[in-house]
């Protein structure tokens, strides 16, 4: 079904749009390409997946923990984040700007069990660019 992304503008579906305005930066824009890409490509060989942490749009807000939890442990998100990792490493982003990144700028109390999840899918993506390389 055609998508009015602008007022008589339709595209088709899939569609990967990204807001210039809000992440103005290149290479912020070709990271998140590359990150919304792998999810089309896992819901092409994955159709039956439902995320978890999708499923109540509430719980962002009532369960922080639970929520970055289902998210960072999903399939298909880890392997987006992956390809993204990977992305931003071989750009020559560190490690600790990805962390922060991902949790707002600074690793605090309350972001630190999120920080570590990331830190997880760092983890993974850097031993497949080692095993890669092999």
């Amino acid at each position: 079904m055609p998508y009015e992304i602008a007022k008589g503008i339709f595209v088709t579906p899939p569609l990967i749009a990204i807001d210039s305005v809000d992440m103005p930066s290149p290479a912020e824009q070709a990271s998140t390409l590359v990150h919304e890409y792998a999810h089309n490509l896992y819901s092409i060989t994955h159709p039956e997946h439902e995320s978890e942490y999708n499923k109540d749009p509430k719980l962002k807000d009532t369960d922080s923990d639970k929520y970055w939890h289902l998210y960072l442990t999903d399939e298909d998100e880890r392997q987006a984040h992956s390809e993204q990792v990977k992305f931003e490493l071989k750009s020559g982003i560190s490690v600790d700007e990805m962390i922060r990144n991902k949790v707002g700028g600074q690793v605090t109390k309350d972001t630190y069990n999120i920080a570590l999840l990331f830190k997880d899918i760092i983890d993974d993506a850097i031993t497949d660019m080692e095993n890669e390389n092999e």
